[in-house]
């Protein structure tokens, strides 16, 4: 992973602010910052996977 950039495309003060944030966070411990957004994929992958099986489990017992 590498040092949070600026999307290429026209952009708010919160977008901007977020992206110098998350910069700020990086440039000050970049290992830590990797794992925290490492960790954060898993989780959201995690999360996905659980909705996911709530559709089908729902779909299974709605007979469709």
């Amino acid at each position: 992973m590498s040092r949070p950039n600026y999307p290429n495309c026209v952009m708010t003060p919160g977008v901007i602010r977020g992206v110098q944030e998350r910069q700020r966070d990086y440039d000050q411990d970049p290992e830590a910052y990797e794992n925290r957004e490492k960790q954060h994929r898993e989780d959201m992958q995690r999360h996905e996977e659980q909705m996911q099986e709530a559709m089908t489990k729902d779909i299974e017992r709605e007979g469709c």
